[in-house]
């Protein structure tokens, strides 16, 4: 019940703005990588904190793997027949969260 009453007092449209603002962060962060691909739309009217990329030559789960074991950044793999990296934002993450997100993916197949 608190987390309601603290979703309340938070707002719903300040919930919906910070989702956006640290999913377009990583998005854009992302998109700036060569051997990333953003699966997601990067409009803010066509996806909100769910933001589904590939990094070229790794399989996803590997990098799913990879990004717990070596960075303790928790990301899942799309239940999809063609499979995809899933990342979530939230109002519990901060900007330094998505940059360290960024920066361990930036890491990768390099």
């Amino acid at each position: 019940a608190q987390v309601f009453e603290w979703h309340l007092d938070i707002g719903k449209q300040a919930i919906a703005d910070r989702t956006h603002a640290l999913a377009s962060r990583l998005k854009d962060g992302l998109s700036a990588m060569d051997h990333v691909t953003v699966r997601t739309p990067m409009s803010d009217a066509l996806s909100s904190g769910i933001v589904c990329f590939d990094v070229d030559g790794i399989d996803p789960g590997t990098v799913v793997n990879a990004l717990r074991a070596d960075h303790n950044i928790i990301a899942s793999v799309t239940p999809y027949a063609v499979r995809h990296i899933r990342m979530g934002t939230s109002i519990v993450n901060s900007e330094e969260d998505v940059d360290a997100a960024l920066a361990a993916i930036g890491s990768l197949n390099r």
